[in-house]
This record gives C-alpha cells, sequence and structure tokens, in this order.
C-alpha cells in the first residue's frame, strides 16, 4: 500500500517522563493541527492487533498523525508502509 501520510511515532520509557512527554506532543499536535493517538497499554491499544488498528485508521483519516507509546513498543513490522519518523525519550541517571 502507497500512502502519503507520515507517522511520527513518539516512545518514552518508564520514569522518563512519560506523562510530560505525553502532554508536550499533545501540545504539539493541537498547535499543528496533527492528532495524537495514545497506544500505549491500558489506553486506546493494549494488544499488538489493537495497536495496528488504530495505527491504520489514524492513517486512513488524516495525512499525519503522532503516535505515542510510553513503553516504546510500536508494531514496526506491521506498519511498513507508512513513512515513519520518530523520536525515543530514554533517561541517563548520571
Amino acid at each position: 500500500m502507497v500512502s502519503k501520510s507520515e507517522l511520527i511515532l513518539v516512545g518514552t520509557h518508564h520514569k522518563t517522563g512519560t506523562v510530560w512527554m505525553s502532554s508536550v506532543f499533545f501540545r504539539i499536535g493541537k498547535l499543528i493541527n496533527i492528532p495524537m493517538y495514545n497506544i500505549s497499554k491500558g489506553h486506546l491499544g493494549p494488544s499488538k492487533e489493537d495497536k495496528i488498528r488504530v495505527i491504520e485508521n489514524a492513517m486512513a483519516d488524516n495525512k499525519r498523525a503522532i503516535i505515542y507509546d510510553n513503553h516504546s513498543q510500536f508494531p514496526l513490522d506491521d506498519i511498513k508502509e507508512y513513512p515513519i519518523k520518530g523520536i525515543r525519550v530514554v533517561r541517563n541517571p548520571k
């Protein structure tokens, strides 16, 4: 499938500002009119299949979407057909 859509993946890990990053990218999305979908466990997509469904629906509706996961568990093998950009936030305890 060829798509002109673009996914912007934002991944974090436990204790790396997950709530902060979620709010930052939600606000960025609102400012530039790009929807953000939280596919973290316990939100829209608790299983891999649910995450894929959310991503496919987002891409069907929009040209761009921010996809957020607070454990950086994106189903990358199953969303190869979409152009992807992303950021992963990690914590350096030093």
